[in-house]
C-alpha cells in the first residue's frame, strides 16, 4: 500500500529485472551533509505565529535558465528523498529536483525531541515544500507525488491556489489517493488483484500456494511478500514480475529461480517501533488515511491462507479518531493535473486516482491508465519512455499522445477541461 518504502520496489527490480535497471541513473551514495543540501527554518506547528523552529533540509539542485524544477514529495507515509531514495527519474537535461524528506524524519530528524503527535501533518508537509519553493524564490516549478506524496501533492497544489505560493505550472500524481479509505477498502485492491493472478498460474503451483506454509514460509511472510509483489505490475518487455517470481515453485525450476522467489518473498523490511517514522506513519495514516492499520513495521497486514489473501485487522489506530480524512475535494487547484494510475494497483486502487480526477474540476486534467500497470506505473512501469513524457509535461503537454506510442506498455487516456 501506500506506506510500503519505494526502495522495496527497488528491491524487486534489482532481484529479476536487473537489465531493466541498468536503464535508471547512476547515482552515487547520497548524505544529508551533501554540499547541494540546503536548509531552511520552519515553525514546528505553521499555523502558530509564536511557534519554535526546527531546520529542514532539502536537496537542489537548480534548473537551467527558462527550465522548471520538480519539488518531488515520496510515499509512505514515512518515505524520503534526501538520502536514502534512489529513484529513476529521468528527467529533461536542465530540469532542476528538489527532494524532500518529511519533516521530523530521514535527514529531518530533531534529535533529543519528543514530538507531540500534532507535529505531524500533511498539510504541514506541504507548507513545508511550498515554503522551499518561496525561499528559493521559484517561478517555475511542478509539483511530482506518488503514493501518499500524491496526497501531500494535492494540498500544497490546493494551499498555492490560495496564495501560499506561486501556482504550479503541473502537478504530477502517481499511485494516486483521493480519499480516506472506507472500511475494508484499504484490503481489496490486493485480493481483488491476487485473485486474477491465480486464475493464470498452473494447477502445480496453484496446489502448492494451497498447501500450510509454502516453502516452509509462514502465512504472515506469504502475504507481506505477494502483497509487496502485486504492486509492481508489468515492465516494459511485458514481464510479469509476480508470476515470473512465483515460477520458482515449478518443479522444473531452476536452484537460481528458487532462490529469487524465496528471496522476494521473506526479504520485507520493517520499522522499528519507536522510531519518528513510526510516529509519522501512524500520526497521519490513523487521522487522514485509514483507521484499519497493522503495525508499525508497515507489512503483516495479509495472510496467505489456503492459497487465498486474507486481510489482517490490526489495531495500532485504537483510542486515535479519523478526525482529519483526506478529500481532494478541499484542495481544487487550475493548475494542470497528469494522473498516472495502473490497471493493477491494488495499493491505491483505480477509484482512488478516479475520485481524485473528477473532484478537481478547476483544473484542466489528462488522466493515463497503464495496462498492466501497478503502483509505480510512471517512474517504473513507464521506464522506457518516461523522458520523453516529461518533456511533453514541460512543454504543457504538447506531444504527450506521441510520446505515449513510445512506451512499450499500452496507455489510455482520458482528457477533462476545468468546469469552474
Amino acid at each position: 500500500m501506500y506506506r510500503k518504502l519505494f526502495k522495496l520496489y527497488l528491491l524487486f527490480v534489482a532481484v529479476g529485472f536487473s537489465s531493466l535497471l541498468a536503464q535508471a541513473e547512476t547515482v552515487s551514495a547520497k548524505s544529508c551533509s551533501d554540499s547541494d543540501v540546503q536548509h531552511i527554518l520552519r515553525p514546528y506547528f505553521p499555523d502558530n505565529l509564536n511557534s519554535s523552529k526546527f531546520k529542514l533540509s532539502f536537496r537542489y539542485k537548480p534548473a537551467d535558465p527558462g527550465q522548471p524544477t520538480l519539488i518531488y514529495f515520496p510515499g509512505g507515509p514515512g518515505s524520503t528523498s534526501i538520502k536514502d531514495t534512489i529513484l529513476p527519474f529521468g528527467l529533461p537535461s536542465g530540469t532542476g529536483l528538489i527532494e524532500t524528506d518529511p519533516r521530523g524524519i530521514g535527514c529531518n530528524q530533531i534529535p533529543g525531541e519528543i514530538l507531540p503527535d500534532n507535529f505531524f501533518s500533511t498539510t504541514y508537509i506541504a507548507k513545508d515544500g511550498l515554503a522551499i519553493i518561496n525561499e528559493l524564490k521559484i517561478e517555475k516549478y511542478i509539483i511530482y507525488g506518488i503514493s501518499y506524496g500524491t496526497m501531500v501533492a494535492t494540498v500544497a497544489a490546493g494551499l498555492a491556489e490560495k496564495g501560499q505560493a506561486p501556482r504550479p505550472q503541473a502537478v504530477i500524481l502517481e499511485g494516486v489517493l483521493g480519499r480516506a479509505f472506507r472500511p475494508s477498502e484499504v484490503y481489496q485492491g490486493y485480493i481483488d488483484q491476487w485473485n486474477l493472478v491465480r486464475e493464470q498460474l498452473t494447477s502445480e503451483i496453484r496446489d502448492l500456494l494451497n498447501q500450510d506454509e509454502p516453502l516452509g514460509i509462514s502465512a504472515s511472510d506469504w502475504g507481506k511478500g505477494l502483497s509487496s509483489a502485486l504492486t509492481i505490475g508489468l515492465f516494459p518487455g511485458k514481464s510479469d514480475y509476480i508470476l515470473d517470481l512465483l515460477s520458482g515453485l515449478s518443479a522444473n525450476a531452476s536452484e537460481a529461480a528458487r532462490q529469487h522467489l524465496i528471496l522476494g518473498i521473506t526479504s520485507q523490511e520493517k520499522q522499528p517501533a519507536n522510531s519518528s517514522i513510526g510516529q509519522l506513519f501512524k500520526s497521519i495514516t490513523c487521522r487522514e488515511i485509514t483507521s484499519e492499520v497493522f503495525s508499525y513495521e508497515y507489512n503483516g497486514d495479509f495472510n496467505l491462507d489456503h492459497g487465498l489473501l486474507k486481510g489482517v485487522t490490526g489495531h495500532l489506530c485504537d483510542g486515535i479518531s479519523m478526525d482529519a480524512p483526506f478529500d481532494t475535494r478541499q484542495w481544487k487547484t487550475s493548475a494542470p493535473i497528469y494522473y498516472f494510475e495502473g490497471d493493477r494497483d491494488p495499493s491505491t486502487p483505480m477509484f482512488q486516482a478516479k475520485y481524485n480526477f473528477k473532484s478537481q474540476t478547476k483544473s484542466d486534467r489528462t488522466f493515463v491508465t497503464v495496462e498492466g500497470g501497478g503502483h509505480p506505473a510512471f517512474i517504473l512501469n513507464l521506464i522506457d519512455c518516461k523522458t520523453n513524457i516529461w518533456s511533453s509535461i514541460i512543454a504543457g503537454g504538447q506531444g504527450l499522445d506521441a510520446a505515449l506510442k513510445t512506451c512499450k506498455l499500452s496507455t489510455q487516456v482520458l482528457k477533462s477541461a476545468h468546469e469552474e
